[in-house]
This record gives structure tokens, C-alpha cells and sequence, in this order.
């Protein structure tokens, strides 16, 4: 009963209860630009509003928590990491089926889009898992489901999930300062390809060409 059903007038999808954080993880695609969001759980139905804050780059949306709540996942930040053909289950609401669980193994530990590391796993994730819980075999919460890639739009075993580490990242900044910092570097980057090698006559074969520095 941590996994929570989220609806929009838009749609639907799933999110998770912190309680030691006091709030409703889901993902930012689920609540983007609704002023209402009803959250359903096993005994319990609120009509919250409005969003307290969301996160573009990490697709990540934070709603209060409804006082009256108890049950609750305690987690924390992890020092383990996940591994490559690790068991793992996912969580959620897929194609409006409540409180549905898949299992899989995850296929790449980090799978890098837009900046992001998700976790990319083989699991059956269809819309509306979308914001559920991503957790190993002793239930501990690992991730949370958020993209997949299929032809079709459903599932052919390419899902991803944002690393909790990342979530509870991001949450510790909404509390200490009221957004998501970020550091920044003064540089434009370009890759250094070979012909960019050869004709600067570089020497190192790693690393990027500092294109431009702002002050």
C-alpha cells in the first residue's frame, strides 16, 4: 500500500508514499500542467492540489502527502549499487490494472539519456507504471519506473527507471533550498573526434575540446 494510483483529467499512472520525506513521488509527465490530482490507494482516496514542485531533466514530480497517511516507504540513500542481471520488480498501475507486479532483471545498471543514468531494466513496464516502484527481491525501493521504448508504445522489455539515489537527491534540495541545484561549468564542450584530433594535433585520445569559455 506504499504504491499509490494517480489520476489527471489527462490520464493516469502510478506514485510512490515517502513518509520520512512527506511526499507522493511520481513522474513529472504523469501531473505536468493539471491543477487536480486524485491519489488512490489500497484504503484510502484524496484529491490533492497543487503540485509542490517538478524536475524537467530527472522527469520527477513531488506532491505533499496526506497527513490522514500512515503506510509509507522508509528509505533512504543507498551505499549498494545495482548491478547488471540483478532481479528486480516493478510496481504501478499499468493499462489501469491497480496494484500490478512484473518481474524482471536488470539489463544495464546505467543507461545515459538527456544527462540522466536510469536504470534500465527487462520487466513488463506499460503505461501507467509510469511514477511506480522499482525494488529488488529483499523490497528494497531501487528506482522508479518512467520510460519505455516499444513501436507501439507498450512494452517489448526496454524500460527505465529514475535511481532512487538520484529521487531522494533531488528531494533533499526542494527542502533546503526550494528548488534543484545544479552546478554549473563556464565551457561549451565539443567532442574531440579523430579529425578534430588530427587537425589540432592532440595528442590524448580521451576526453572533450574545450570550445568556448564564459565568464
Amino acid at each position: 500500500d506504499i504504491v499509490v494510483q494517480i489520476h489527471t483529467p489527462g490520464g493516469s499512472g502510478s506514485g510512490l508514499i515517502v513518509k520520512d520525506k512527506d511526499i507522493i513521488v511520481t513522474n513529472r509527465h504523469v501531473v505536468f500542467g493539471n491543477e487536480v490530482v486524485i491519489v488512490r490507494g489500497e484504503n484510502f482516496e484524496k484529491t490533492l492540489t497543487p503540485v509542490l514542485y517538478t524536475d524537467a531533466l530527472n522527469d520527477l514530480a513531488f506532491l505533499r502527502l496526506p497527513d490522514s497517511y500512515t503506510h509509507a516507504a522508509q528509505v533512504e540513500i543507498s551505499e549498494e549499487t545495482v548491478e547488471a542481471g540483478e532481479a528486480i520488480i516493478a510496481i504501478g498501475h499499468p493499462l489501469g490494472l491497480r496494484f500490478t507486479a512484473t518481474q524482471g532483471i536488470v539489463s544495464k545498471a546505467e543507461r545515459r539519456f538527456n544527462n540522466v543514468d536510469y536504470i534500465q531494466v527487462d520487466a513488463a513496464i506499460n503505461p501507467g507504471n509510469s511514477g511506480g516502484a522499482l525494488v529488488d527481491l529483499q523490497g528494497r525501493l531501487i528506482g522508479i519506473n518512467t520510460a519505455i521504448i516499444g513501436p507501439s508504445g507498450g512494452n517489448v522489455g526496454i524500460g527505465f527507471a529514475v535511481p532512487i539515489n538520484l529521487v531522494l537527491q533531488v528531494v533533499d534540495d526542494l527542502k533546503r533550498h526550494g528548488q534543484v541545484k545544479r552546478g554549473k561549468l563556464g565551457v561549451t564542450l565539443r567532442e574531440a573526434t579523430p579529425r578534430l584530433r588530427q587537425i589540432l594535433d592532440l595528442p590524448n585520445q580521451k576526453g572533450a575540446l574545450i570550445e568556448n569559455i564564459r565568464i
